[in-house]
Formats: C-alpha cells, structure tokens, sequence
C-alpha cells in the first residue's frame, strides 16, 4: 500500500505549471528555429527541435521535481520510497511487469491503427519513432534517442506522473481520479492518438505497481524496460523484418 506523501495540492498545481511553461517555453524556441530556418539543413533543424523538446520536459521537470521536493524538507529517498522493502525485489517486479505488459501495449496500438484507418484517419507515429525507424540514423543520435528513451524518460515521467501528481490527487481525497486522471494525462503527454489507448492503460499498471510496491523503482524500471524493448525493435527494424521474411 502507498504510503501517505507530504505533498500539498496547490504546491503541486504550481509544479503542474512550472513544467508546463517549460513545455511552452520549448515549443516556442522550435517555433522560431522552424521559421527563421535555423540550424542547417531540414534534418539538422528537425533533430535541434527534437533535442529542445526532449530535454525540456526530462531535464526540467527532474529540475521542477527536485525544488518541489526541497521544499517539501525531505530527502529523495522518502519522497518516492526508495527505501521502501528490498530494492532488488522492486527492480525486478518492475522489469517482469514491463516486459508482460509489452503484448498487451502492441496489441491495442495494433487495434487502435485498425480503427483510426478504418475511419479514414492518419494513424501518424510519434516524431521519436519516426524518427528511430529512418535510415541512416546516426550512432550519436541513436545515442542521444537511447538514454532519453531509457534513462532519462523513465525517471522524469514516472517522479512527475506516479510519484508526485498520482498520491496528491489520491491524497485530496479523490483515489479514481487519481488512478485514471493521472493514467490519461500521460498518454496525453505523448501527443499522439494512435498510441494514447495502450500508453494510458500503461499508466493505470504503473499506477498500481506504485501502490503495491510503495517504491517509485518499480515503475521506473517498468517504464524503462518497456521502452529499451520498443527502442531497440525500432533501431533493428529492418535487419529483424530480412531475418524473419
């Protein structure tokens, strides 16, 4: 069971906000790269953007999210229960839930797909996956694409959604909204319709990963191994399509 976090609702609206105007703040900058035509050729200006908007969200809200709690006055540890019951049981919970939900996720993307098709909309993929499945990908950009997807997406999302949003709604009182709320306003963030079905139910598993284990570690893992799974399909695609034809 989730134990109860010091977190104060109108302190987290402003958290909410802070990371929003980051959000906006990012949007813009790519604006203005677009339309003066900065940063070189068209693929160098699409990377630049992708770099900004990356990094505007995983950097900024772990900087957003490690002010909130600072002023909460306790430490990391409290704050997402780190220490919470035996870190090896945590990670290990969490890689073995983000490995089975992978089927379910394709699953319904796949059903998803066939919808939007089927009512003669554009299922468009993420920029990222577009992106990752384009030939001729550079090694530093895979890089670069790697540790946003692995390292950094993981530990920001799931500090921001299931670590601090998630047990302050539950907290006000309202344990529903907070599970589904919470769930939708992840798959929201990924701004994508083809996938905001499968990523939202993710967030309810993640949600009660969270609750079960009373440490943010297995979500994050969870997080993070449903995405190096889906990172490196994207970065083999074509070598795994020649081997299995």
């Amino acid at each position: 069971m989730l134990s109860e976090r010091p977190w104060n609702l109108v302190a987290t609206m402003w958290l909410f906000a802070m990371v929003f105007a980051t959000l906006c703040l990012a949007m813009i900058s790519t604006s203005v790269i677009e339309l003066l035509k900065l940063g070189g050729s068209e693929d160098q200006r699409r990377f630049l953007e992708m770099v900004i908007m990356g990094l505007s969200f995983q950097v900024g809200a772990l900087i957003w999210i490690w002010i909130y709690v600072r002023e909460a006055g306790i430490s990391l540890k409290e704050a997402f229960g780190f220490s919470s019951g035996s870190p090896v049981r945590a990670v290990v919970l969490g890689l073995a839930a983000g490995i089975l939900f992978l089927p379910f996720a394709w699953g319904t993307q796949q059903i998803c797909f066939e919808i939007m098709t089927w009512l003669h909309l554009d299922p468009n993929p993420q920029a990222v996956v577009e992106e990752l499945s384009g030939e001729g990908l550079s090694i530093w950009k895979q890089l670069f694409f790697g540790v946003i997807s692995i390292i950094l997406a993981p530990v920001a999302e799931e500090s921001f959604f299931r670590g601090i949003i998630y047990p302050t709604v539950k907290q006000a009182g309202f344990p529903r909204l907070a599970l589904w709320g919470t769930a939708a306003l992840f798959g929201l963030f990924h701004i994508n319709v083809a996938t905001f079905v499968p990523l939202a139910l993710f967030g309810v598993a993640l949600s009660l990963l969270y609750e079960k284990t009373n440490n943010l570690l297995t979500p994050i893992c969870a997080h993070s191994i449903f995405n190096t799974i889906n990172f490196f399909l994207l970065i083999f695609q074509e070598p795994l399509s020649r081997l299995f034809k």
